[in-house]
């Protein structure tokens, strides 16, 4: 969960807005496509990131380096988390029927063109602060 604190003096700004967050990680390339990345979620999970809550669902996929000894690099000066990461909301997307087989998945798409990156972490929590939702 990522939360946001307004100032109480305005009255436009609400005080405390939270957003829900799934993160995934992934090494592997033949997921990342021309313009998306093909995610497999579990259906239950992509079931939950769907449903309207208060507090938004977003889906956060984290693409790393295949050794992990290369995800994250870390010196007294700069914590580096290696390659990046790209949201999505799935408020829209239609349910999909668990059928009953175990770790059932169905494939996310998720636009590389959003980007997690702190300008869009804030435009987020802005939209939420306005009372709308990514």
């Amino acid at each position: 969960m990522v939360k946001q604190y307004g100032d109480s003096q305005l009255e436009d700004y609400p005080f405390y807005e939270a957003l829900n967050v799934q993160l995934k990680c992934t090494s592997r390339s033949e997921l990342i496509k021309t313009d998306h990345i093909a995610y497999p979620l579990k259906i239950k999970n992509y079931n939950d990131l769907r449903q309207k809550t208060m507090n938004p669902r977003i889906l956060i996929v984290l693409q790393v380096p295949e050794e992990t000894q290369d995800w994250l690099k870390c010196s007294e000066q700069e914590l580096t988390l290696r390659y990046s990461a790209y949201w999505f909301s799935l408020k829209k997307e239609p349910a999909v029927p668990i059928t009953g087989k175990k770790d059932q998945k169905v494939t996310v798409h998720v636009p590389l063109k959003n980007k997690m990156t702190v300008k869009e972490l804030q435009r987020i929590m802005n939209l939420l602060a306005k009372g709308e939702k990514p």
